[in-house]
């Protein structure tokens, strides 16, 4: 900052050379001033983190020590026992699947016919299960099964 002060700069330097750097001298000083200054802020947030994770990994180490220990191996086996299991679902408790068609799932039969008669009244016709009408705009089958993938899916593996 101080050679930019002497009044014989722009005689020294040239006068467009002594007003650029003049110019230029404060985002220079800040841009110096940000290069050492991140760098030290950035290795004290650092050391804080690493300070936090040191401690967790002592503690977790500590109750690892302590869980090792024969009482806590009783304490623990008795949580366990006493612990929800978990449910197994079995095919008799499925009541909807979309493999099957509606008329063959259980309680929805009675349904079927309204829903298809709904379809007609709409005007896209009774399909398989009122297929038709959701199939008839983009080409499909309505009599194709609806698990089976496409032609240019199906090539692709």
């Amino acid at each position: 900052g101080t050679l930019l002060r002497d009044p014989y700069l722009a005689y020294k330097v040239g006068p467009p050379l002594a007003q650029t750097m003049r110019g230029l001298f404060p985002w220079l000083l800040t841009y110096a001033a940000g290069y050492n200054i991140l760098p030290l802020a950035r290795s004290w947030v650092n050391k804080a983190k690493n300070a936090e994770i040191e401690t967790r990994n002592y503690l977790r180490a500590l109750w690892a020590k302590h869980a090792a220990k024969p009482a806590a191996q009783r304490k623990i086996r008795a949580a366990k026992a006493l612990r929800p299991r978990g449910r197994v679902i079995r095919s008799s408790d499925i009541e909807y699947s979309s493999a099957r068609e509606l008329e063959e799932q259980p309680g929805v039969a009675p349904d079927a016919q309204e829903l298809r008669g709904f379809d007609q009244r709409l005007g896209g016709g009774a399909g398989e299960g009122g297929r038709a009408s959701r199939r008839g705009a983009s080409g499909g089958d309505p009599n194709k099964k609806a698990d089976k993938a496409p032609e240019r899916i199906r090539n692709r593996w």
